[in-house]
């Protein structure tokens, strides 16, 4: 399997699991916690990747098999990137519940952060560095997507929470 084959697949499995993301079909290729694991290497390059990772564990958190996400994200050098999705997307959406799949992983050791997706310019640079969450930066990156972003993406395309059948962007209006 070629790159363009494997980021395909990649993208496939998770349409499968819920991303909204209209140029592939969903067809599972791999489990879950592959497809999580696979997507958080490949965002580093499509910030639109990212975005939509915190929908697919909303729609699939029950399922997941926790333990071995965290094994295939430290195997994959992501164990950071998975620890900064989950806490924001914890946080975004009022789930603190979630960040008990990530608590047994560390955080980088404090130092020199790193840009999540290379900005194009010193400006773009330097605007991530002022929107950066803090979220982001526990979790050694700078990142321009706050809480809010992940609560809006949430809104607009609705997650199912804790197995029920009511959305939880129903609940986030009524909140």
């Amino acid at each position: 399997m070629n790159g363009t084959e494997h980021s395909d697949s990649i993208h496939e499995t998770l349409v499968a699991y819920g991303a909204p993301l209209v140029s592939w079909k969903p067809v599972r290729h791999m489990s879950l916690e592959q497809a999580l694991v696979h997507g958080l290497g490949l965002s580093h390059g499509h910030p639109a990747l990212f975005r939509v990772l915190p929908l697919v564990l909303l729609r699939n958190a029950e399922a997941l098999d926790w333990e071995r996400l965290r094994a295939l994200a430290r195997d994959a050098s992501v164990a950071a990137e998975l620890g900064l999705m989950v806490e924001l997307t914890a946080k975004a959406v009022g789930r603190p519940e979630l960040m008990h799949g990530v608590s047994a992983l560390r955080l980088p050791p404090d130092g020199a952060l790193r840009f999540f997706h290379e900005p194009r310019s010193e400006f773009g640079r330097e605007l991530v560095r002022q929107r950066t969450p803090p979220v982001a930066k526990r979790w050694g990156f700078w990142l321009d997507m706050s809480e809010d972003s992940v609560r809006a993406l949430v809104q607009k395309h609705g997650a199912w929470r804790r197995g029920t059948q009511y959305c939880l962007s129903q609940q986030l209006r009524d909140s």
